[in-house]
């Protein structure tokens, strides 16, 4: 079964260039997202971000279910800290119902 993510209820523009690597590029593309830096990659569950994270990685932007907002905030957010990686102020958190 496919789950409907609806961005629209939180005003987002689908057309907006910040929400590209969830929406319109492809896995080529976002390796080659910021050359001559390191692309992008999508990491899709909190285990597998926090690994990241720990591996020195950065977040470019998050895309949560607004179910699970509050506890991956909070669990990110402490992971960030502690890894010393940009905050989540600093990161664009894009807030989706599915």
């Amino acid at each position: 079964m496919t789950n409907k993510v609806d961005f629209s209820m939180h005003n987002f523009n689908l057309d907006g260039a910040g929400l590209d690597p969830y929406v319109r590029l492809n896995e080529a593309q976002l390796f080659h997202a910021r050359e001559p830096q390191p692309g992008l990659f999508i990491a899709e569950s909190p285990k597998v971000i926090k690994r990241a994270l720990r591996a020195g990685y950065h977040s470019a932007s998050l895309l949560v279910e607004e179910k699970e907002l509050k506890r991956d905030l909070a669990d990110l957010d402490h992971e960030m800290a502690v890894n010393k990686t940009t905050g989540l102020g600093q990161t664009p958190i894009y807030v989706a119902n599915s």
